[in-house]
């Protein structure tokens, strides 16, 4: 029970059997619907929109989900072919880890 004025932070965990990875070019896209219960009644529903994704940076190499990139992210993001400095699926030359 948390009385009025206060607030609590829940935590939840729960494992994903293979969910689609977001990529600037298909970015899947999952719901989660929030309900918040009061005396067996919804009092308040939420809905948020994510995905799955992992940037990491080593130096000037970086990765997106796996698929490695240079650090010239401005100057590939300004040429046409390509989207948000990498390009589309159909463009690279090797596909990223499912």
């Amino acid at each position: 029970m948390i009385a009025a004025g206060q607030t609590q932070a829940v935590l939840l965990a729960d494992s994903w059997v293979n969910p689609k990875p977001w990529w600037p070019d298909t970015p899947d896209l999952y719901r989660l619907r929030t309900t918040v219960v009061v005396n067996g009644q919804p009092d308040d529903i939420q809905e948020t929109l994510f995905g799955f994704r992992e940037w990491r940076r080593e130096g000037t190499q970086f990765t997106l989900n796996g698929w490695s990139g240079t650090c010239g992210l401005i100057s590939l993001a300004s040429t046409s072919r390509r989207k948000n400095g990498w390009l589309p699926t159909s463009e690279r030359t090797s596909a990223p880890p499912a």
